[in-house]
């Protein structure tokens, strides 16, 4: 039903108008500084009549402009965490800046499904470098039950206010197997063993 592929030009007023209609004007802001910045960084959503349905910001903090990084107030928390919290240097970290969906924002949703799997495909792609990754969420409440089981934990102080609305910062550590011990730790936990299922 979507196809999810990395922006184009051609898409920018697109996400512009996405953000704008699903964020508040501070958060926005962000997102359009994002896209002048660093468009590389996005993915869109097309329903299969060629059109944007919503987009994800994902990037390595090593991989863009580090005043750009140190300027938006989620990601300057999320450096801040990894100062205070250090990995390896042959480790490797991605910020999954923000994912929107037209008419439903980061709420659940098929296209917001079909951005997720486009992330895991991110994921692998990374592995076996991939030690962490941060990202951000409204509905911390609705988002907990289900992200939780899969390793996910908030960062207390790095949930940040943007334009009368709170930011919920969570990290997902995949450990120092990076994403094949987090799958094999997964799989284990849903087949209740505790030795290593392959």
């Amino acid at each position: 039903e979507y196809v999810v592929q990395p922006a184009s030009d051609e898409d920018s007023a697109d996400i512009v108008q996405i953000a704008q209609n699903e964020e508040t004007e501070e958060a926005a802001r962000q997102i359009e500084r994002w896209l002048d910045c660093s468009p590389k960084s996005f993915s869109v959503a097309k329903g299969t009549d060629g059109k944007v349905v919503g987009f994800y910001v994902s990037f390595e903090p090593d991989n863009v402009d580090q005043e750009l990084l140190s300027t938006d107030p989620l990601t300057r928390a999320w450096l801040r965490h990894l100062e205070e919290n250090p990995i390896e240097k042959t480790e490797r970290v991605l910020f999954l800046r923000r994912w929107l969906a037209r008419g439903t924002g980061d709420g659940f949703s098929a296209i917001q499904g079909a951005c997720w799997v486009d992330i895991k495909r991110v994921y692998m792609e990374m592995r076996p470098g991939l030690r962490r990754m941060y990202t951000t969420v409204n509905d911390l409440a609705a988002y907990a039950p289900v992200v939780v089981p899969l390793g996910f934990a908030p960062i207390d102080d790095a949930h940040i206010e943007l334009g009368g609305r709170m930011y919920y910062s969570a990290i997902l550590d995949f450990g120092g197997d990076s994403v094949d011990g987090w799958l094999r730790g997964l799989v284990k936990a849903e087949l209740g063993v505790e030795s290593d299922p392959f």
